[in-house]
């Protein structure tokens, strides 16, 4: 059986090589997979907290602290990018709902190419 220190240790190193590669993927802006590698890391910090509950595991703190500042940090980023998103799609919507305003007044023009360009197309 292993001790719960050494458990919470290699749980808690997991975390951080998970969170050192969305800090890669987040300023590679991958964010697709910045968003995949957090869900991947859920398991591990569901398994860290309900640990850390019933062992009572100590003397890991400084580390927790530093792996859930840098985690935030990711969050916001993520949120802003979320923002970004949100906001990019209210433009095409708009953009969508013109076109649909403009586009009777050009269905009715004759588009058809002259006999000579029929041949070719």
């Amino acid at each position: 059986m292993e001790a719960p220190v050494t458990r919470a240790t290699r749980l808690l190193t997991a975390l951080e090589l998970l969170l050192t590669q969305e800090g890669r993927y987040r300023e590679a802006g991958l964010d697709d997979l910045m968003l995949a590698t957090r869900q991947r890391a859920e398991p591990l910090v569901q398994q860290l907290a309900m640990f850390a509950r019933t062992c009572g595991v100590t003397g890991l703190d400084e580390r927790v602290r530093l792996m859930l500042k840098r985690n935030d940090e990711h969050a916001h980023c993520l949120q802003i990018k979320l923002a970004e998103l949100g906001a990019e799609i209210q433009r095409l919507d708009g953009a969508r709902q013109r076109v649909a305003q403009l586009r009777p007044a050009y269905t009715g023009v004759n588009t058809r190419l002259g006999p000579r360009f029929e041949a070719a197309g």
